[in-house]
């Protein structure tokens, strides 16, 4: 009862209050404990969320939404190890577009290299995408491979013509007509861009309507 008073309620407080009574009174209610974690990730309180997301079992039928969302808050938390782990279990289980992309934005925080390739495989599943391809063209900018980074930089904008953050990249690679070449390292002053919406069912959907 408790739980479904705190999908119907109006505020987060509220929610807050009885998905705490429900997790009380069972404790082994893991999706009670999702929406509470969710709903603290909703409040920004990152902590509260990801030890809520903690109590919910590896076996749970939502443990990967769990440890995606416990990815999320582990990264704002600034603690990028437990992000990655969190994103690692999921992309173990399945391969989301948007979980290689933010395990991509979590080794790009740790200075890894491998972030090009985790980008690399979010674009693989999900080419259409801006994100993943402004991911990539940032972290190639800091590879040094200026050329492909305009390559995935144009395609962002082909996806989405008002990016002004890929445009003014773009613009420090390649000026246009007239203009000078500005300063690659403009990357810096860039992040990559986590992906916050887990689409599990809408991924399951497509691997059924391919097989």
């Amino acid at each position: 009862e408790n739980y479904i008073r705190g999908m119907l309620a109006t505020t987060a407080d509220e929610k807050v209050q009885h998905y705490r009574e429900a997790v009380r009174l069972s404790p082994a209610f893991p999706e009670a404990w999702l929406e509470l974690g969710k709903t603290y990730f909703g409040q920004r309180s990152y902590e509260a969320a990801s030890a809520a997301f903690e109590k919910i079992p590896p076996s749970s039928s939502v443990d990967r939404e769990a440890h995606f969302y416990l990815g999320l808050s582990s990264y704002a938390h600034g603690d990028f190890e437990k992000s990655e782990q969190a994103f690692e279990f999921v992309v173990a289980r399945l391969p989301l577009a948007e979980v290689y992309n933010n395990l991509g934005v979590v080794a790009a925080r740790r200075g890894q290299r491998k972030a090009a390739d985790d980008f690399e495989r979010a674009i693989q599943n999900d080419p259409s995408d801006p994100d993943y391809h402004f991911n990539l063209g940032v972290t190639l900018i800091r590879n040094s491979d200026k050329a492909r980074a305009a390559r995935e930089l144009r395609i962002a904008l082909d996806r989405r013509p008002n990016d002004t953050e890929a445009k003014a990249l773009l613009d420090s690679l390649v000026p246009p007509a007239g203009g000078t070449t500005g300063n690659p390292p403009a990357a810096k002053s860039y992040l990559e861009r986590l992906n916050r919406n887990y689409e599990e069912n809408a991924f399951r959907q497509m691997t059924t309507q391919m097989q």
